[in-house]
């Protein structure tokens, strides 16, 4: 039997090296991690769709976690999503108990699942300036993070999660 075991997890490392090494990474949503700093309210699994995101689209987001400070009316959520190269593409705060599905504020402490959405701007960031090449094939390849942040109405932040998201 640990011949077995052994064997299989052998063949699945093999296998997997060989598949990660030969496709390209299409999705980048994730991994969704804690920000820096001391947060109460812990967000435990951080979840966007659709995959990629695009202007004018619906965001939805669900995340569980536990909370040990109450979340009040008037909480909202930041949610900011920057290019690598600092260019903004969202910054927005949405209102948490307006925007989320079957929950009702104030949320006392406890265990959390909070399923929201929120619209992605219409129309691209408008403040970049186009690189000048003179390669007409060359293409920029971003990588975009996002940052959401809950804050209580007294403008304390509970929770916060930073990663990375794919754009269209």
């Amino acid at each position: 039997m640990t011949k077995f075991v052994i064997l299989f997890f052998t063949i699945f490392l093999i296998f997997n090296n060989i598949i990660v090494s030969s496709t390209p990474i299409i999705k980048r949503h994730g991994p969704f991690l804690s920000c820096e700093g001391i947060y109460p309210n812990k967000i435990d699994n951080f979840l966007v769709s659709p995959d990629k995101l695009a202007n004018g689209q619906q965001v939805f987001v669900k995340f569980t976690g536990f909370r040990t400070v109450p979340i009040n009316i008037g909480a909202t959520c930041e949610i900011v999503i920057q290019r690598d190269d600092g260019l903004s593409v969202l910054q927005s705060n949405v209102d948490l108990c307006g925007n989320s599905v079957g929950i009702n504020c104030p949320l006392g402490p406890g265990d959390s699942q909070i399923n929201m959405s929120f619209p992605m701007p219409l129309n691209g960031p408008t403040t970049a300036t186009p690189a000048t090449t003179t390669n007409q094939t060359a293409t920029t390849i971003h990588k975009y993070s996002m940052a959401f942040s809950i804050k209580n109405a007294d403008q304390s932040y509970l929770s916060c999660v930073l990663g990375f998201v794919d754009m269209a």
